[in-house]
């Protein structure tokens, strides 16, 4: 009569899908955020980045053809942040140095309403003081160093986390949950001045800040290229310690 082990058949095979459980997650995090340099002089770090929103061509009329948004990106950068990327129907749409920009308009409670106190309007002006966070009612603005580049008829920006609600001034959550929708807007001549809108990729959208569930609940704004080695390398334990275990019930 044989000895029964700890490590029955059924022990063997949960401890598998546990591994798998590990690998998956901990890939889904990694693969959801992006290595975007918006300084770099190149758009080549958005190609595995799916297009979120796209606008009709013509839509922007009677102001200029190059002017009108054809499509926009969002990603989730490994340093907690949100990047945008949108592209112009013309390289020489939005000159540095002018009074147009782009901006990616942030609904954070959501509730389909994008301009209250609560919510962000991120801008991008190429040149002088080009980036800048707003609430959504216009009423206090949070200026930043330049971090942004047009690249041919593309424009990419982002905003740091820290600039994003919830903070002293806001109860809203950027951080999760939020809607955007991308607009080429002109700013007056003062911070106080109205902006205005000139082009709109149309209604808002959802995205989720990405996040994965395994055993644990993982964030994916954490430190998620230690994250997945982490996780890889427990998964791997496990799984040869499974199969040490197994190999040793079979001889015995």
């Amino acid at each position: 009569m044989s000895k029964k082990s700890f490590f029955s058949s059924r022990t063997i095979v949960v401890s598998v899908l546990v591994v798998a459980i590990l690998l998956i997650a901990g890939t889904a995090v990694y693969a959801a955020l992006a290595d975007i340099d918006v300084e770099d002089g190149s758009i080549s770090d958005w190609a595995g980045v799916p297009i979120f929103q796209t606008d009709p061509a013509g839509d922007n009329s009677p102001e200029p053809a190059d002017e009108d948004i054809i499509s926009a990106r969002v990603a989730t950068g490994y340093d907690d942040n949100l990047y945008f990327l949108v592209q112009m129907n013309g390289s020489s749409a939005i000159s540095a140095g002018g009074n147009r920009g782009v901006a990616a308009s942030i609904d954070c409670q959501p509730n389909d309403v994008d301009q209250e106190q609560d919510d962000r309007v991120v801008t991008y002006f190429p040149g002088p003081d080009e980036r800048y966070a707003c609430e959504g009612d216009g009423n206090r603005c949070y200026f930043g160093d330049a971090e942004g580049q047009r690249v041919g008829a593309y424009l990419e920006w982002m905003v740091d986390e820290s600039e994003l609600p919830p903070d002293t001034f806001s109860t809203g959550d950027c951080q999760t949950h939020i809607k955007i929708r991308f607009a080429v807007i002109e700013k007056g001549e003062s911070s106080s001045d109205p902006v205005l809108t000139f082009d709109t990729t149309g209604s808002l959208k959802g995205y989720n800040v990405p996040t994965a569930t395994g055993l644990l609940t993982l964030d994916a704004r954490a430190d998620s290229s230690g994250l997945l080695v982490l996780v890889v390398t427990a998964a791997m334990l496990l799984l040869s310690v499974t199969l040490i275990v197994f190999r040793i019930r079979r001889t015995a």
